[in-house]
């Protein structure tokens, strides 16, 4: 196995998505109202909504309030280290 390395040279690449912090990957497959989730929400630097039980990370994108799902910015980060190693 070979590890590719990002666009600045690095073999490791932190998954986090720049207008929001990794955190938001420990939502995927959970319910809004799981008791670990409501006790961490107060920490993290943005608001978590509730979109069919599911949730839903807000965050300020050039002045505009954005939605996305946990999956969404996982798609997001592997999107990403596709293109650097198609690059």
């Amino acid at each position: 196995m070979e590890i590719i390395a990002n666009d600045q040279g690095h073999r490791i690449t932190p998954s986090w998505v720049s207008f929001t912090d990794e955190e938001c990957l420990r939502l995927i497959g959970r319910k809004v109202d799981d008791p670990e989730i409501k006790r961490d929400m107060k920490h993290w630097p943005f608001k978590i909504t509730s979109k069919n039980d599911k949730p839903v990370i807000q965050v300020k994108y050039r002045s505009e309030t954005r939605e996305f799902t946990p999956e969404e910015i996982s798609a997001m980060v592997l999107t990403k280290m596709k293109e650097t190693a198609e690059a």
